[in-house]
């Protein structure tokens, strides 16, 4: 298995200026952070980028989103006059799917080409990717690219359901000697109560602590915590968790952002 970058970074919409107008100046560190990371890809210019997801509610189980194409477009944020397309990677979703099933883990298999808001910033950040564009927006891009994405949805499961299909996840990854790239996607914490605010900033930092000190899995320690409260990035989280810690991965926090009653906790590891 080569190298496998990973990052862990927001998902919410509004770090893309096209959807956020004006609230996406408030998020400029979150954003330069995907710069960042942006050209760092292009640098690695992987054969698969596998983007996973929060909870996907139509599934008890993990599912793939397994398509030949993805379509972006902004027509829920009245915008009708841009898009973009993504190429759907069917070959490596399928034998993931029949891996998974043969070590015992059920997983739901569906195929929507219009992708869910919540996987828009990395495609959109990523647009040296697009195959297919439309629009005046600056920042999309059309090159001639052979880099396959691969969309995974978190589920309703608990934290352990998901620290084993990560397990599965990398095991399965390192039969490849292909060049990937994971993203984990999803806000720290939303919807933040005013009485909540400092429980929650100090849950942040013990989780940031930890994984300065490579201590990837000290997260588990408050369970209860995470499972009871909004917070959409640790089931994303929980599944790389493991992984970075047997690789040993470097982390590199790169941008907190606390703004619209959320945390948005950017990070990559090499």
């Amino acid at each position: 298995m080569k190298e496998v970058y990973t990052i862990f970074s927001p998902h919410n919409p509004l770090l893309i200026s096209k959807i956020g107008g004006k609230h996406s100046d408030k998020l400029k560190k979150s954003i330069t952070a995907w710069e960042h990371i942006r050209q760092k890809i292009y640098n690695i210019d992987p054969q698969k980028i596998i983007i996973i997801m929060p909870e996907y509610s139509k599934f008890n189980n993990i599912s793939i989103n397994q398509c030949e194409s993805y379509s972006i477009n902004f027509k829920d944020f009245g915008d009708l006059s841009a898009g973009f397309e993504v190429m759907g990677d069917m070959d490596f979703s399928t034998k993931l799917k029949y891996f998974l099933r043969k070590n015992d883990f059920p997983v739901s298999i569906f195929s929507d080409s219009e992708i869910n808001y919540k996987s828009f910033v990395p495609f959109y950040f990523l647009n040296q990717y697009h195959v297919f564009s439309k629009g005046p927006d600056k920042d999309i891009k059309q090159e001639s690219k052979n880099t396959e994405f691969i969309i995974i949805n978190c589920s309703a499961s608990d934290l352990s359901y998901h620290l084993k299909f990560g397990k599965l996840l990398f095991d399965f990854i390192k039969k490849s000697d292909e060049k990937i790239v994971v993203i984990a996607c999803g806000d720290f914490a939303k919807e933040i109560k005013k009485e909540d605010r400092k429980s929650i900033e100090e849950l942040l930092k013990l989780f940031v602590d930890s994984i300065k000190n490579k201590k990837y899995n000290d997260f588990l320690k408050y369970t209860n915590q995470f499972e009871n409260g909004n917070y959409l990035g640790i089931k994303p989280f929980a599944v790389i968790s493991n992984h970075l810690l047997e690789q040993k991965l470097t982390p590199n926090i790169l941008s907190i952002d606390i703004e619209f009653k959320e945390i948005y906790l950017t990070c990559e590891f090499e």
